[in-house]
């Protein structure tokens, strides 16, 4: 019978044959668990390309998001300024118009006083 070069005990062999041509040596067992350990190899590297995959789009994202409070910043101080430029050349607006109107009527009170200072006069 076979020595198994893994655990070193004797073992069954499943057939001749098959052991020869493979050049297995080693038992059921040892060899069930190097599979195992090999699928596990497989799986952790799997995963391992999976979570690197992820760190990598991770990455992207956030050189992608980096700038967006600037960005956001930036439009909202545009329109606030053009808002607020817009409300002052209103308010600009509405007061020189009252001020030309209170000029028009101090105007013409005055023209109304000089031509009562004129009739006077004479």
């Amino acid at each position: 019978m076979p020595e198994c070069i893994v655990c070193k005990i004797e073992y069954k062999a499943e057939s001749l044959k098959s052991d020869i041509t493979q050049h297995r040596k080693v038992c059921r067992s040892c060899r069930t668990e190097q599979r195992q350990t090999t699928l596990q190899q497989r799986a952790n590297s799997a995963v391992y390309n999976e979570v690197m995959a992820l760190e990598a789009r991770i990455n992207r994202v956030e050189e992608t998001t980096q700038y967006i409070d600037t960005i956001v910043e930036a439009t909202i101080a545009t329109k606030l300024e053009t808002m607020v430029e817009s409300f002052v050349e209103k308010l600009v607006n509405e007061k020189a118009t009252k001020l030309t109107e209170q000029i028009a009527t101090l105007n013409s009170r005055v023209l109304a006083l000089t031509n009562k200072l004129q009739k006077l006069e004479e």
